[in-house]
């Protein structure tokens, strides 16, 4: 994972590979057909992860100067380079099972729904981890205008 630039987080094969080996064969050789993992996808992905968090972390988010210097931020923090690609993993075939669900298999209705729960276990974690690691503070405040320190201390009830 590119270090500190989530624009250029990419999406690893082998993470998708090891998520959807059967979807995501090509039919006429058996193999992980890689065309699948496509940029506008993959960017679709980013947003939606984006816009949870300014549902999640509204006022962390706002600090930061946006989801995406705070993702920036993130995507710096090499202890969590898996946890990030899972995440995206998950957004990513969340959005691709829900447009094939529109071609008529309804066997993607519920492939669907397993991609979002594991979406949402993934972002739960990301998000009660994040404001808790200091290197993620630091990263965020190098190009914030304001001082994040006070979260490094949250404490999550629940």
């Amino acid at each position: 994972m590119a270090a500190g630039d989530w624009d250029a987080v990419t999406l690893a094969d082998a993470t998708l590979k090891g998520i959807v080996p059967v979807d995501f064969q090509d039919a006429d050789f058996g193999e992980f057909d890689t065309d699948l993992n496509e940029t506008n996808r993959l960017a679709q992905a980013k947003r939606y992860i984006e816009n949870r968090l300014f549902g999640a972390l509204p006022e962390l988010v706002v600090r930061a100067d946006g989801a995406e210097e705070f993702m920036d931020a993130a995507a710096s923090i090499s202890s969590i380079d898996n946890l990030i690609q899972e995440m995206l993993a998950w957004s990513y075939l969340l959005h691709w099972y829900e447009q094939e669900r529109f071609s008529g298999a309804d066997v993607y209705n519920d492939k669907r729904m397993l991609a979002e729960h594991r979406f949402e276990q993934m972002f739960t974690a990301f998000v009660k981890y994040i404001p808790k690691d200091q290197n993620f503070i630091d990263a965020a405040e190098a190009t914030a205008s304001t001082d994040l320190s006070r979260f490094s201390n949250t404490v999550f009830v629940g």
